[in-house]
């Protein structure tokens, strides 16, 4: 319960993005004008994935990309944290999250991805990842592993430092290089890395994190939207998409 009550404090930043509305608010026109017209002050241009009423009277959940704010009907207040069911003992916001989460997981190109496949795939994470990154070394030396457990690897390329770094430039050229696999494990493995540029999409890869509330590396994502901060061996991850069913 205190470590519940303890993520009621943490605030998170949000980044401009526009997302693409796909289910219509099941609320009265008036209601939504006001949300739209707090959102447009929070994040100009955006639009909402999905506006329903929360468990709690009188405040609303609006869902854009893979975030979760609580708004009082007539939009003058934001709420950024998570609804606790106290009786119960319960994060109730969590799952809204993940759900979140997943939906914009799943709506993304694997293209712009960079993924190692099991050739019997029983599930599928994605994996916000540095290539200078110890615990991202030490997962992906065990790339095969994984793999032969059932569990495909999506990659996200999401240097931890700003552009214009080494290690940014080093993901830049992973990304453009003709075998971005290949390159991937030379880079991991600390191996030199032919310098390439190119059109690519890590600061995307950025921005997404920060919504989602990256700040490390591994930062993985299970299937059905739960996160992971940080490695976790073959045998104890396999555990864990077994027994959230993902």
């Amino acid at each position: 319960m205190r470590k519940i009550l303890m993520s009621l404090f943490v605030v998170v930043v949000l980044q401009s993005v526009q997302v693409v509305a796909e289910d219509k608010p099941e609320i009265d026109k008036e209601l939504y004008k006001n949300l739209k017209i707090a959102l447009q002050l929070l994040i100009p241009g955006s639009e909402p994935d999905k506006i329903s009423r929360s468990p709690i009277p009188g405040l609303v959940e609006v869902v854009i990309g893979p975030r979760l704010l609580y708004f009082s009907e007539d939009g003058q207040f934001l709420i950024n944290g998570h609804i606790i069911d106290i009786k119960n003992q319960k994060d109730i916001t969590e799952p809204r999250i993940a759900e979140a989460r997943k939906g914009v997981l799943e709506r993304m190109d694997e293209k712009e991805m960079i993924v190692f496949p099991s050739q019997n795939p029983k599930h599928t994470i994605t994996v916000f990842t540095d290539v200078d990154c110890g615990y991202c070394r030490k997962l992906h030396g065990q790339m095969d592993d994984y793999n032969k457990r059932g569990i495909s690897i999506r990659y996200l390329l999401w240097p931890r430092s700003p552009i214009g770094t080494p290690s940014y430039k080093k993901a830049v050229s992973v990304w453009c290089a003709e075998d971005r696999k290949k390159a991937l494990t030379n880079a991991k493995g600390g191996r030199d890395v032919e310098s390439k540029e190119c059109a690519s999409p890590i600061s995307s890869n950025i921005q997404l994190g920060k919504m989602m509330g990256v700040s490390g590396t591994p930062f993985i994502v299970l299937g059905n939207g739960e996160m992971i901060r940080g490695y976790m061996p073959p045998a104890q991850l396999i555990q864990a998409l077994e027994n959230t069913g993902s």
